[in-house]
């Protein structure tokens, strides 16, 4: 990842914790992926297209709970180069394994009960999916 990414993306990742930790962490990994500055190759863009679309219903499950939205941040960390296509995957790769691990601090609080863990099963699934999609495993 580059310099101009590294620090907005470490920021973002240190201190995000539980369910709204992981909304605002898919939401700025879906933006990411799906605001590039310049047009992607149809190679670069795949795989960034469905991440976004495993995120995007990621956040659907999240939203599901019956969770303020107020305590959770929409992030878009702005315009993103095509041109260093590996920046933009590692980008997005580093906001969903923080995600991944807030759903599974969320899932460890001793108040979660069994519809908590059957969402973060979900969740925990479509953020796999997304993971997928980047390296390319996918398809």
């Amino acid at each position: 990842m580059n310099a101009n990414w590294r620090d907005p993306v470490s920021a973002l990742v240190d201190g995000m914790d539980g369910w709204d930790g992981a909304w605002t962490l898919v939401y700025a990994a879906g933006q990411v992926a799906l605001n590039p500055a310049e047009s992607p190759t149809p190679d670069q863009g795949l795989g960034l297209v469905y991440a976004a679309l495993d995120l995007s219903h990621a956040l659907t499950e999240i939203e599901s709970i019956a969770y303020h939205r107020s305590a959770s941040v929409a992030v878009d960390l702005g315009d993103v180069s095509m041109i260093d296509a590996g920046a933009v995957v590692a980008a997005v790769d580093e906001l969903v394994v923080a995600a991944e691990r807030a759903v599974m601090r969320a899932l460890a609080q001793p108040d979660a009960d069994i519809s908590q863990t059957l969402l973060g099963a979900r969740v925990l699934t479509l953020l796999s999916a997304a993971r997928a999609e980047l390296d390319g495993s996918a398809r």
